[in-house]
């Protein structure tokens, strides 16, 4: 995770900008899946032209959020009932704005914090409150990696049980 500024100019040599973003960033990487891009977003907008908005069945989440993906199917797959939940009750519990993009075994979150580790000479230095909404944002990524991954094993689950078993015959039988 880090604290990412973003801004923007129309011109170059101008010192005037316009700050676009101003969160915290986290990107977690992962060799348990490899996924199809899916975005979850809250403004509304198509990202790419290869994606295609998924139309998720929970008023809640689309209160919030809408998700694009360049497979339907695995979207829907992926963001079932456990997944959206969790998204929504995150949302709603700690009140901070975020979108999550996923592109192969990578998930990339922003979160609308605005400044949180700058602090000024005239500014007391942060928190346990800012610490907390840290760790809030770093836990929430580590929960929702692992629903993802439940999510898409879900139906693969019968099928580890039997292969982890029949390697474990394997392995009595050669001792």
């Amino acid at each position: 995770m880090s604290e990412v500024k973003t801004e923007y100019s129309k011109n170059p040599n101008s010192k005037a900008s316009k700050t676009v973003f101003w969160g915290m960033c986290g990107v977690m990487k992962s060799s348990r899946f490899n996924y199809e891009n899916i975005f979850i977003r809250r403004d509304k907008l198509k990202l790419l032209p290869e994606t295609t908005r998924v139309k998720i069945e929970s008023q809640e989440f689309e209160k919030y959020f809408d998700a694009y993906s360049s497979n339907r199917t695995e979207a829907k797959k992926l963001l079932g009932f456990d997944v959206i939940n969790m998204i929504v009750k995150f949302e709603v519990e700690s009140g901070l704005k975020f979108e999550i993009s996923i592109k192969g075994s990578a998930i990339y979150m922003r979160f609308f914090t605005g400044p949180m580790f700058e602090v000024s000479a005239n500014q007391k230095t942060k928190d346990k409150d800012m610490l907390w909404i840290y760790y809030m944002m770093v836990n929430f990524m580590i929960e929702f990696e692992e629903a993802l991954y439940a999510s898409y094993n879900s139906d693969r689950l019968d099928k580890d049980i039997t292969i982890r078993f029949g390697e474990e015959n394997i392995e009595k039988e050669i001792k």
